[in-house]
């Protein structure tokens, strides 16, 4: 992926764009409101071609997710959490994952003491509310 990818509503408007760099960059996701106007819906962290980094599912507020997972080199590598309507952890949830496997917390924690491409765990991250980077910040404040 190079150059800047455009998306469309379904009367062929453009609705958004978004740039990619020898296939790093953000892969955004927008949709058209009732009112027209245009949210950010998904949000996909990409490095050379792969997934990498965070993956927001946004809420229509553009400052919670609903849906937050980490990647590496295409493989789910860090937390995952997902919430439900009233804000809270959805069962199961936070999930673990190093290098595409499952694991149980515990390991999690002792194996992101050794690896500083895993995100750490903060309790307060178990909410959606969301600082995000402020490049996506940016692009949300639009």
């Amino acid at each position: 992926m190079h150059g800047i990818a455009k998306q469309y509503n379904r009367q062929g408007k453009v609705i958004g764009t978004y740039r990619f760099v020898q296939g790093t960059g953000y892969d955004i996701w927008r949709h058209e409101r009732e009112d027209g106007s245009i949210g950010i819906s998904e949000i996909f962290t990409v490095y050379d071609g792969a997934l990498n980094g965070f993956e927001w599912w946004l809420r229509d507020d553009q400052h919670s997710v609903s849906h937050e997972r980490h990647w590496r080199q295409g493989k789910y590598h860090g937390i995952e959490r997902m919430w439900n309507a009233k804000n809270s952890l959805r069962r199961g949830y936070p999930k673990y994952w190093v290098e595409g496997r499952k694991v149980r917390r515990g390991d999690y924690l002792k194996a992101a003491e050794q690896d500083e491409s895993l995100p750490r765990y903060i309790e307060r991250e178990n909410r959606p509310q969301r600082e995000f980077p402020a490049d996506i910040e940016k692009l949300l404040s639009k």
